[in-house]
């Protein structure tokens, strides 16, 4: 055979028999059935807070309601250098005004990022400003009160200024609880007296919160990452909601009495987180905290201890109340509860608020 033509057919031979076992491999290599697996782990992204409560309250209010009681219109009776201006009894020159109540007014700048317009320093039948910020992301309930209280050798107390005119022989003040939201116009709130003395008033506000003003953010790689919820960088005071309190007073034209003192003011101011409910514990030594509390001590309604079918009143009679922070109220009954008591193992607290929710304590044991 030529070797040229054997050579050929050899390498056609050896292309047959390598397809021909390759074609073998593959059906083995591709059964008709089968089977598999796999298997994932899950993991919880986990969970972030993003109800955020913080209130800013005034805390170091001064003098700011502090007034000038002039019955007798000595202060614009009494013309200062430039020929407009009264004095008051201290040397101070004064715009006189006809509502004869005069309460110093600071100076202060503009200052845009807390929403706060400039004003000269005076004195006006208008108290300066305090506010309150709420810069939460929720909405908080705002309780302010204003009780006026006048002594036996104190003037006389209106329930409106519109009274003012015809009190003439007695001076009379009257005063006006202002608050104001923000963007809002001010709401008057008359502080009203029974049997002429002041009960005091309330303003209850609900002031929103500003969910806007947070951001959710990721910090932190592998098992130090981490989520946060916060105040975005760059919010300014004036970007939260707030109310602004106030007061305005008035005062008869009438003779007086140097001994005739003008009465003595109130104001308190106190939140609540609207979704929160007031709790109460009782201790076996006789210590009630109150959680949550819609109100301060001085305006609740009632509170006595309880035993079996006998209840007092605990105000005023040895127990102590007490507001050691913004919603929180402790009451502490004395030594003569305590013994009176001695072995009583149903020992109770019931109080009822300024807006008639009750609670009931928990049932303690005092010892013998």
């Amino acid at each position: 055979m030529n070797n040229k033509y054997f050579k050929r057919a050899l390498a056609f031979s050896l292309a047959a028999v390598m397809t021909f076992g390759s074609s073998i491999s593959a059906l083995a290599e591709n059964p008709t059935n089968g089977s598999g697996s796999g298997v994932g782990t899950g993991t919880s992204n986990g969970h972030v807070e993003q109800k955020v409560v913080s209130v800013t309250l005034p805390t170091n209010v001064g003098t700011t309601f502090d007034y000038i009681a002039d019955p007798e219109d000595l202060i614009g009776g009494t013309v200062a250098e430039d020929g407009t201006k009264g004095k008051t009894k201290t040397g101070d020159e004064v715009n006189p005004n006809t509502d004869y109540v005069y309460f110093h007014n600071a100076a202060r700048d503009a200052d845009a990022d807390k929403d706060i317009a400039a004003q000269a320093e005076g004195y006006s039948s208008t108290s300066d400003t305090v506010r309150v910020i709420n810069k939460s992301s929720v909405a908080i309930n705002l309780t302010v009160s204003a009780k006026v209280t006048a002594d036996d050798d104190n003037m006389a107390i209106a329930d409106t200024a519109a009274e003012l005119a015809t009190a003439t022989t007695t001076p009379t003040v009257h005063f006006d609880l202002l608050t104001t939201a923000k963007g809002g116009s001010a709401v008057t709130t008359a502080v009203t007296t029974t049997d002429g003395v002041s009960k005091g008033e309330k303003a209850d506000i609900a002031i929103a919160g500003v969910a806007g003003n947070f951001e959710l953010t990721q910090s932190g790689t592998g098992a130090d990452g981490k989520y946060s919820y916060a105040v975005k960088s760059g919010v300014k005071d004036k970007d939260w909601n707030y109310v602004d309190i106030a007061l305005k007073g008035a005062c008869s034209k009438a003779t007086t009495t140097d001994t005739l003192k003008a009465p003595k003011f109130e104001m308190t101011w106190s939140w609540t987180d609207p979704s929160a409910t007031p709790s109460i514990t009782l201790t076996a030594a006789g210590l009630a905290t109150i959680t949550n509390a819609p109100c301060t001590s001085a305006q609740l309604k009632s509170a006595e201890g309880i035993s079996g079918t006998e209840s007092y009143t605990l105000v005023g009679n040895d127990a102590t109340l007490a507001d050691p922070s913004n919603g929180t109220i402790t009451i502490q009954m004395g030594p003569s509860w305590l013994s009176a008591w001695a072995g009583r193992t149903d020992v109770k607290i019931k109080v009822v608020f300024d807006d008639d929710t009750e609670v009931i304590s928990n049932a303690v044991t005092f010892a013998e």
